[in-house]
């Protein structure tokens, strides 16, 4: 396996636990973010959401978050985004946004 054929490892791990008890476990690298969804510690499902470097022409926005880095912001889009692990598909990354949030990430789904 060639050094660049190998997984890259998480740079930042979120949890979030669902009403239903249902773990979500984000982990974020340098160009995608993994969803894994767990039940009871089981692994259920993963799925790979993509970082773009420009919008998407087969997606369509579905939000966007200002935060203080990409977990963060993909915090915020699960609390404010009904059912977003499930929708969202890849999301782009702005330096700066209003006030003093380091960062804009925008936030695709299928359109």
């Amino acid at each position: 396996m060639d050094k660049e054929d190998k997984p890259k490892r998480p740079t930042e791990e979120l949890n979030i636990v669902t009403a239903l008890g249902v773990t979500t476990s984000m982990e974020f690298s340098e160009d995608y973010a993994v969803i894994k969804f767990f039940d009871k510690s089981k692994l259920v499902k993963q799925r790979k959401i993509f970082l773009k470097s420009e919008e998407p022409k087969d997606l369509k926005e579905i939000g966007k978050a200002f935060g203080m880095n990409i977990p963060h912001c993909f915090y915020l889009g699960c609390k404010y985004c009904k059912d977003f692990v499930n929708i969202v598909q890849a999301y782009s990354v702005t330096p700066g946004g209003i006030k003093d949030c380091a960062m804009t990430v925008t936030f695709y789904g299928n359109k």
